[in-house]
């Protein structure tokens, strides 16, 4: 995680998880916005280094999402009373843990397949407290999400990315044993161990996370814009090294979204050029610097590019009569 903040009075994590956690209370505690969005159950806990995260069911998924917040920073460049608020920048891995009846659950490799049907997880189809401590990084990885926020939990910009395929390669091929001990050639040499479609999972996920951020805080979109860019290839050794190619023409994809500033913070316009690039300030990922990204499209509808979202323009206006059940901050039914 990283740590520089100029401002020590201000915890990141702490702001991202607040955030994150008041978003979802505000869609689990109205029934009509939960059934409308299609989030079916929630589930938070906390990682091994201490790191916030929530698992996630959907009416319209068999397996769960997990999404960690594994990363979070300050930014502010010239902090003074007369300067833009500072802003919060956190990053989100996006975990999808397939049920093994669907057709995701073929995509994964042969390791996460065979963590996912074992005692690393539980009835729900998430990873155990145990689990969490021996999954190896990177298992069911999907995508990533950084969210860009005041510290009081305002939504300014958030981003989405994911390879359109995460492929990875095993020259030397993989032998495997079955559960009565016959061995079986699993991957033939040079073939794909996985071939996840971390895009269709990811953007998936950011319709949920987005319509959730617009209803709970009554924000609305400013301004979208699509990016692409060059993915490798995973090519896994014997020795089970990794090394990054890009013979395969592999491509990932960016949604960038900007909200509107709220007229209570008047601050916010004056200070965009400034905040430019804050995504490099978080940890590293396997994509490439944003400055290497190609913008495909830019505007203010997604349904313009054809992403299958939500209704984003007018998701801020929607109301759900209420109801007597309502979930408390455990998110439990009482």
């Amino acid at each position: 995680m990283s740590t520089a903040c100029p401002m020590v009075h201000i915890d990141p994590v702490g702001i991202a998880e607040s955030c994150l956690h008041h978003m979802f209370i505000g869609v689990f505690n109205d029934e009509g916005a939960r059934r409308h969005f299609g989030f079916s159950r929630i589930s938070p806990f906390h990682c091994n280094g201490g790191m916030p995260g929530w698992y996630l069911w959907f009416e319209d998924k068999a397996g769960a999402y997990g999404i960690v917040v594994t990363d979070a920073v300050c930014h502010q460049d010239a902090p003074s009373k007369d300067g833009p608020d500072a802003m919060v920048a956190a990053r989100i891995t996006v975990t999808y843990f397939p049920d093994p009846e669907e057709a995701f659950f073929e995509a994964f490799s042969w390791f996460e397949k065979i963590a996912r049907v074992s005692h690393l997880f539980d009835a729900s189809g998430t990873p155990t407290a145990e689990a969490r401590r021996q999954l190896q990084d990177g298992f069911f990885t999907a995508g990533h999400i950084d969210i860009l926020m005041t510290p009081d939990g305002r939504l300014f910009e958030l981003v989405c990315t994911a390879a359109e395929i995460w492929v990875d390669i095993r020259p030397a091929g993989l032998a495997l044993s079955d559960d009565k001990g016959r061995p079986f050639q699993a991957v033939q040499p040079g073939g794909r161990d996985r071939a996840v479609p971390g895009w269709t999972l990811s953007q998936f996920l950011l319709d949920k996370i987005v319509s959730g951020f617009l209803y709970c805080q009554k924000r609305s979109v400013e301004q979208l814009t699509e990016y692409q860019f060059k993915m490798p290839e995973f090519i896994i050794g014997s020795d089970n090294r990794i090394e990054k190619r890009f013979d395969l023409g592999l491509k990932g994809y960016g949604i960038q979204l900007t909200t509107a500033p709220p007229s209570d913070l008047e601050s916010v316009e004056g200070c965009r050029s400034e905040i430019a690039g804050w995504q490099e300030l978080l940890a590293g990922t396997v994509y490439p610097p944003t400055q290497q990204w190609e913008t495909v499209w830019s505007g203010r509808q997604p349904q313009a590019s054809n992403w299958g979202c939500s209704d984003w323009a007018t998701v801020k206006n929607l109301h759900f009569h209420s109801h007597q059940n309502h979930l408390c901050t455990c998110y439990t039914d009482h």
